[in-house]
């Protein structure tokens, strides 16, 4: 018990002397601190360790708190106030203070909360003068003799009513009410602020973003910028990217997922001008630094308005840089049409400048015109290019092309033309439009105030076409105008000519018929003289000068004189015509001084022809007319009843006036030297002799050709004597028989009753004639030799015979395929063109070969031939497939009837190929007519395949099918990936495999797997990191994902960051941030340096492999510039060679020979301690 009780008393005197120790110090710090000196300590100690981070000078007006609780300090200084372009003073509310006994001692400080209130901030001085926060925010080394790192963790800052402005080259550069609620940290030089629920106005577009905020890492020269969003009542966007600021600015910034209403870009771009509305989608990537800005992406409207029009659906892809804007894969989808096309637009200061190119479909214009609701239905291609947005500053043109469609219920055949929007004005050039065979030419101008000054010339034009804009209907009839219309559109003056012919409507009984003529100063007098005058009438399309009649009920004479003006289908006349009507025995019209043009050219004129009309026919007196440059005399000629008799003779006629004639320049050449035409007997079975000679033609390339015709009619059968064409094209020669009726050809009935029997013969006739005949392909040389004879009923030939084609040259189709050197025998037999195998019909094409065998069968009736070709094509080049070229042999068959069962199959093997698609762009395999030929390829291509884009080079194996079945594509098969690099944050990932898979449908979007590497090496412990990007989806949507096997635990974010950082994780974690900076510089200007010449010279040496990595920028233990070029020697063999200029021991040499598209063999020597060894093995490459 004693023993207990002094224990006890020893334990209580030891804690009463340590209570008592307590309050001593206690008090020893109560009087320290209400001395000030725990404050000044703080305050010296806060000093110090803000001086260490920014590199300045800090210093802290005042600070209160408590000893245990937060302390709160004022007016914060930042460098010296002496010099105005050091300091940074901050109006600071307050600035919490986390701390207590153990962090005072430890000389440690935590920032909780920073509140700053109307803060103006500059990026860059201004003419003012004012400061620059711009040194503050850059990570510095620490100064002499503080500690190698810094942390600091500010929990809230909360910035209000600031104003903030800079001097980069950005859409958007001043903001101001600001209010920032974030958090800041920063750890081993690495930079963090996450940004929560803050705001801001934007006065530049009077916009006010009521939320944005994100998360935002810099570091090592790099800015990283995630899950950053502004919403403001109608835009939400959403904003990921890298911001590169060391040794220079540059950024790129994605808005994949944005949301905004179109209307705020009209308002904040265009005035609300009413140019654009609508709910959009953005998906973009904005790219710029120091001086210069563009963007690319995508943008998808729906449900707005263009223009004042409203849309279904807007979408298009862009790329915008410094004003210039280049828009493509534009589709709107609009009640008044269908359109796609693309556009270019640059905007400047001075001018604003734009191209647009696009196609309709269903074009109706009485969704775009107010006045008159005239319906329409076109198909159409517009090309505009100009200057100016609006009506005041327009100044562009309009050339549009109206391939069909309908206006109101009358088919429009073509309309084509050009339309000049200038000062307020729209100027009509030459608009042509074309109706049922019929034209109509627009000049003149139409102002946006309503008044127009338009002249029309239409001929021929159906009536109902111009009484349905007016909801009027009219059965038949057409209209010839030559009319000026002047005023005001709504209702203008209109001047000129209008001829109604054969107009008919049920709506004014049967046999009305509406015609439109000034008719003035009638005589109504039995027998005398009454003239129809005004100079508005027309008969059949002539102007009249004057028409006089003389005696009422049975005229003695008519005289119509001054005739001229412009005919049907573009005839033109003039001269006089008398009608003398004596007696009953005779009646005579005399034509004098008379001439018909056609197309302003003078086919025939006459001093004067006398037409005599009989009872039962006419005559005509011998006379002599000057017909194309000749001259053509006719005897006494006449046709009474069955009864005719014609016999005319010429020469001299130039066969060149056809091309003014029939519109085809350049087709027709030479001059007929004479000819000769009688006919005789009966107009149902007349006996017609016709004989011509021609020199220097008629047709195309036959200049130097001399023509001997001589055939003629009797007994219901035309016969041809002689038909011997002759000079530097060969020779031709015709003679036979062709029986034929011209009294059931009259009646419409089948004239053929007899079998014809010709025999055509040609010796080494040039096959350049063949392009008079045809458009789809141009013959440039080669000749033939035939012997055929042609039986049977002329609308059911056969032929008997051979035909041999000898050095021909032909360019077909609309890519420019070229065959050469064609050679080979093609043998008629009955309804059959026979090409056999032992003589084929063989040409060269591009580096290569195609030979053709098979037949094609004639058919029994009317229609189209039927093929069956077996096409055998070497080394040929791939073409019309977009994006997509390459050299094949193929092997396949065209069978079958076009429009019905056309096909062509068969086997393609690609031996080189190159594929450009870009990712997110995917291409419609769409449809053709239902007539179109089917296709069924089946396509092979081992190696050599070349995937290459922006983002990826790539070398694939090919297995696929393409079909085309009732004008519907299918592709099926895969790609597989045997070698290369796919592109991401300007990192090289090689491809360990990948494969591309058709699954079919409606769209070219194949699904991919591509799965590439890249090994980071840690620098201070010498090993690598491996980084593994996986490329999964579609060719359109590809999904990217990113993961590393040595750090299964970070996030994507994070393999992000080490990725652009070039760094492992560890190493991430340790190094400094200035170790951070220099070394990130200089491995981005090495990096960027050994790509950008590695491309050059690999297009400009035509290597498939370049590549080309140093150390020499970077710095290194060891000097090493390591170069790798690769190449196929053959179609099959592959080799590359790695050497490194300063390391002779660092030499490879690799060789692969492809046994099949997954087996091969590989062949290695390489050096290694200054030894040569080998390696020698297999590859099998799987398909998973």
């Amino acid at each position: 018990m004693i023993m207990h009780r002094f224990r006890w008393t020893v334990w209580r005197r030891i804690l009463f002397g340590f209570f008592i120790l307590i309050a001593v110090f206690a008090s020893a710090v109560i009087l320290l601190y209400q001395s000030g000196f725990i404050h000044e300590k703080l305050r010296a100690l806060a000093e110090q360790r803000l001086g260490e981070y920014s590199g300045r000078d800090v210093r802290i007006e005042s600070l209160t708190g408590s000893l245990i609780s937060d302390a709160t300090f004022k007016g914060l200084v930042i460098g010296h106030e002496d010099d105005i372009e050091k300091c940074t003073c901050l109006d600071v509310e307050s600035v919490t203070v986390k701390y207590n006994i153990i962090d005072f001692l430890r000389k440690k400080i935590r920032l909780r909360e920073v509140v700053v209130v109307r803060p103006i901030v500059y990026l860059g001085r201004d003419s003012e003068g004012h400061f620059s926060l711009k040194e503050v925010f850059r990570p510095t080394r620490p100064r002499k003799g503080g500690p190698s790192k810094f942390s600091m963790t500010i929990d809230n800052i909360y910035v209000k009513d600031a104003y903030y402005s800079m001097d980069v080259n950005f859409p958007i550069t001043e903001y101001e009410h600001c209010y920032v609620h974030s958090r800041y940290s920063v750890r081993r030089g690495i930079h963090t602020i996450e940004v929560m629920d803050s705001s801001c106005y934007i006065p530049a577009y009077d916009l006010q973003v009521k939320s944005f905020g994100g998360r935002i890492t810099a570091g090592g020269g790099n800015v990283i910028l995630q899950d950053m969003y502004a919403r403001t009542d109608l835009i939400d966007v959403q904003v990921d990217g890298l911001v590169e600021y060391s040794p220079k600015l540059h950024y790129t910034i994605s808005t994949e997922g944005s949301r905004l209403e179109a209307s705020e870009i009209d308002r904040m771009f265009f005035g609300e001008r009413g140019v654009i509305s609508g709910d959009m989608d953005v998906n973009s990537t904005l790219e710029g630094g120091h001086g210069w800005f563009r963007s690319i992406g995508e943008v998808s409207i729906v449900d707005g308005v263009l223009v004042k029009y409203p849309f279904e659906s807007f979408k298009f892809d862009y790329l915008y840089s410094d004003g210039h804007l280049v828009t493509e894969n534009v589709v709107i989808d609009m009640e008044g049409g269908h359109f796609k096309g693309e556009a270019e637009l640059y905007s400047g200061k001075r001018v604003s400048m734009y191209n647009l190119h696009f196609d309709g479909t269903g074009v109706d214009f009485a969704f775009f015109n107010n006045l008159y609701k005239i319906h329409t239905n076109l198909e159409l291609g517009v090309v505009m290019a100009g200057s100016g947005f609006t009506k005041e500053t327009l100044n562009s043109d309009i050339v549009f092309d109206v391939r069909g469609g309908k206006v109101g219920g009358v088919a429009i055949d073509s309309a084509s033309g050009t339309i000049g929007l200038r000062d307020m004005n729209c100027a009509f050039e030459n608009l042509n439009i074309s109706i049922g065979g019929a034209s109509a030419l627009i000049k003149g101008n139409l102002a946006f105030d309503g008044s127009i000054d338009l002249f029309v010339d239409a001929v021929d034009i159906p009536v109902n076409a111009i009484t349905s804009a007016f909801d009027y209907e009219v059965d038949r009839g057409v209209a010839h105008t030559l009319i000026h219309l002047a005023g005001d559109i709504r209702s203008p003056d209109v001047s000129g000519t209008v001829t109604l012919k054969n107009v008919y409507s049920d709506k004014l009984g049967a046999d009305d018929v509406i015609l439109n003529v000034d008719v003035v100063d009638v005589v109504d007098e039995p027998e005398g003289e009454f003239e129809f005058k005004g100079w508005g009438m027309n008969v059949y399309g002539v102007p009249l000068n004057k028409l006089t009649m003389k005696g009422m009920v049975k005229p003695k004479e008519i005289i119509i004189k001054g005739v001229e003006g412009f005919m049907p289908r573009g005839f033109f006349v003039n001269g006089d015509i008398k009608y003398s009507y004596e007696d009953i025995e005779r009646k005579e019209i005399l034509l004098t001084d008379f001439g018909i043009y056609v197309r302003g050219f003078n086919i025939l004129s006459t001093d004067e022809v006398g037409i005599e009309l009989l009872e039962s026919g006419i005559g005509i007196r011998r006379c002599e007319l000057r017909f194309l440059d000749g001259v053509v005399n006719i005897q006494e000629s006449y046709i009474k009843g069955e009864e005719v008799h014609l016999e005319l003779a010429g020469g001299g006629l130039s066969v060149d006036a056809l091309d003014s004639l029939l519109g085809t320049t350049g087709m027709f050449y030479g001059r007929v030297e004479r000819f000769k035409l009688e006919i005789g007997g009966s107009l149902t079975n007349p006996d017609i002799l016709f004989s011509m000679k021609a020199g220097g033609g008629p047709f195309r390339y036959m200049e130097d050709a001399d023509v001997d015709i001589g055939l003629h009619y009797l007994s219901d059968a035309v016969h041809i004597d002689r038909f011997d064409l002759s000079g530097s094209v060969g020779r031709l020669k015709v003679s036979g028989y062709v029986p034929i009726s011209l009294r059931d050809l009259i009646k419409r009935e089948r004239p053929f009753y007899e079998p014809m029997n010709l025999k055509v013969t040609s010796d080494n006739l040039d096959l350049r004639l063949v392009n008079n005949f045809t458009n789809w392909v141009f013959v440039d040389g080669g000749s033939v030799d035939a012997d055929i004879e042609v039986k049977g009923m002329p609308d059911m030939p056969y032929f008997e015979g051979d035909i041999g084609v000898r050095d021909g040259y032909v360019v077909i189709g609309k890519y420019g395929a070229q065959i050469r050197d064609i050679n080979g025998e093609v043998k008629l037999q009955g309804r059959e063109f026979i090409i056999e195998n032992e003589t084929p019909i063989k040409g060269k094409m591009d580096n290569g070969y195609v030979t053709t065998s098979g037949t094609i069968t004639l058919p029994t009736s009317v229609g189209m031939p039927d093929f069956n070709l077996h096409i055998l094509m070497s080394n040929a080049v791939l073409r019309g497939v977009p994006m997509v070229t390459g050299i094949i042999t193929a092997d396949v068959f065209l069978t079958g009837t076009p429009k019905r069962d056309f096909a062509l199959r068969g086997k393609v093997r690609v031996h080189e190929g190159l594929i450009t698609y870009n990712f997110s762009e995917a291409g419609r395999a769409g449809t053709a007519s239902k007539d179109s030929m089917d296709i069924e390829l089946y396509i092979l291509g081992e190696n050599n395949i070349w995937f290459r884009n922006s983002s990826a080079d790539i070398e694939l194996s090919c297995d696929m099918r393409l079909k085309r079945k009732d004008g519907i594509y299918n592709i099926t098969g895969e790609l597989n990936a045997l070698r290369g690099y796919y592109y991401f944050l300007r990192k090289d990932f090689q491809i360990e495999r990948g494969n591309v898979v058709f699954e079919g449908g409606g769209e070219i979007n194949p699904n991919i797997d591509i799965l590439g590497f890249l090994m980071i090496r840690d620098r201070e412990e010498n090993k690598e990191a491996p980084v593994y990007i996986q490329i999964e989806g579609t060719l359109k949507e590809p999904e990217i994902s990113l993961y590393s096997p040595d750090y299964p635990n970070l996030s994507q974010e994070d393999i992000i960051t080490i990725v652009a950082l070039n760094m492992t994780w560890d190493e991430y974690r340790q190094t400094g941030v200035g170790e951070l900076a220099g070394s990130q510089t200089r491995e981005y200007i090495e990096r960027y340096v050994e790509d950008e010449l590695a491309r050059s010279l690999r297009r400009g040496t035509g290597l498939d492999t370049l590549r080309i990595r140093t150390n020499l920028i970077s710095g290194g233990e060891k000097e090493s510039i390591k170069i790798t070029v690769g190449k196929y020697i053959t179609r099959k063999f592959y080799v590359s060679f790695t050497s490194d200029f300063y390391n002779t021991q660092g030499q490879s040499f690799t060789a692969e020979y492809y046994l099949g598209r997954r087996f091969s063999i590989i062949s290695e020597t390489f050096s290694e301690e200054g030894a040569y060894k080998y390696a020698f093995g297999f590859r099998y490459r799987l398909r998973f």
